[in-house]
């Protein structure tokens, strides 16, 4: 069977409203932060994500409910099951990270 979501939760304490404007930036998560900036996600939308030291990554918006549910999926274009189980891999890994980072900007931005 192959895993099609990566999912997290985590605890942040920051106004909803704040979050809320940060996690709408579509590629917020790895694009240069002056690109994102004052972008909104719209649900069926494709961006490029741009990130000098990693690269570009297609981002489509799935699903906005404001204001607590907004889900993307990464776009990547790695065929075969060998390099989506690497990617997947790679990913689940790096989101933790990526949250944790998220919430220190969210909460020192709230402060």
């Amino acid at each position: 069977m192959i895993q099609d979501r990566i999912e997290r939760e985590t605890l942040i304490e920051a106004p909803l409203e704040r979050v809320w404007s940060l996690v709408t930036e579509p590629g917020f998560w790895v694009a240069e932060p002056e690109q994102v900036a004052g972008t909104v996600a719209r649900e069926g939308e494709s961006v490029l994500a741009k990130n000098a030291q990693y690269g570009d990554f297609p981002v489509r918006v799935e699903k906005v409910e404001p204001p607590t549910y907004v889900a993307y999926r990464w776009a990547s274009a790695f065929p075969g099951e060998e390099l989506r189980a690497k990617a997947l891999e790679d990913n689940t890994g790096g989101w933790p990270q990526v949250l944790d980072a998220f919430k220190k900007r969210a909460e020192e931005s709230s402060a």
